[in-house]
């Protein structure tokens, strides 16, 4: 929002919050689940972010990385003491089904989609990639959260965890679409290193998840969806 004050954003986007937290309460609901992100590690040096990280004070991309990293202690701090057990969800780079084709927030679909209209996609780097989860996997893994018998904690990473790189996805794509050649640039785009993954183990220990889908398989069911779906 370059030259606009952010100020309405964030006072519509806190009165709904605060709105369904009170409706929690009111309502006496049994859980309550609010969605974090992986932005909120931003600035740690960790290949592997975990929920037992410090959240360190640093600038961030967007406005709304900062809502909701605002909206962690105003959901656990706002139904403390009320018997809802609160739910923060640091959900991590999700794509699938229904996402916007020419998403520029996950290489994925936009690299897809080119592909299916016989383009060529925006080159990508061999060596870069990152952990991005499925969207039917992570619908699986919230639901788990909500309906799990007992939960140990309030916060819970939700991805895949496990990182692919951009060979791995290339390589997928042509698996599927015959003919296709995906030319890939050598090394990472920005700096040398790996791209941080969503460390899942509390997710897994508390709910027994486990992804159903790797990179090929949610490209193959992916490619498949769009054989009747423009998007």
């Amino acid at each position: 929002m370059p030259g606009r004050t952010r100020s309405p954003f964030f006072r519509t986007e806190t009165t709904g919050l605060l709105n369904a937290l009170e409706a929690a309460r009111t309502w006496g609901m049994r859980r309550f689940a609010v969605a974090s992100s992986l932005g909120v590690y931003i600035g740690r040096s960790e290949a592997v972010w975990h929920e037992e990280l410090a959240l360190p004070a640093a600038r961030l991309p967007h406005l709304i990385v900062a809502f909701k990293k605002t909206v962690e202690p105003l959901t656990t701090h706002g139904l403390q003491g009320s018997g809802v057990q609160p739910v923060v969800l640091r959900i991590g780079s999700i794509w699938g089904p229904l996402m916007d084709p020419q998403s520029p927030f996950n290489p994925i679909p936009p690299c897809i989609s080119a592909a299916l209209r016989d383009r060529q996609p925006q080159p990508l780097y061999a060596d870069d990639g990152g952990d991005s989860c499925y969207a039917q996997d992570a619908g699986r893994a919230i639901a788990l959260l909500m309906t799990a018998q007992t939960l140990r904690h309030d916060t819970y990473n939700v991805s895949s965890g496990r990182p692919f790189t951009d060979r791995e996805l290339a390589d997928a794509v042509q698996a599927i679409i015959p003919g296709l050649r995906l030319d890939l640039l050598p090394g990472r785009r920005h700096c040398p290193g790996d791209d941080p993954c969503l460390d899942i183990t509390r997710l897994t220990d508390d709910t027994r998840y486990t992804p159903a889908f790797d990179i090929a398989g949610a490209v193959a069911d992916h490619v498949a969806w769009r054989a009747d779906n423009p998007r």
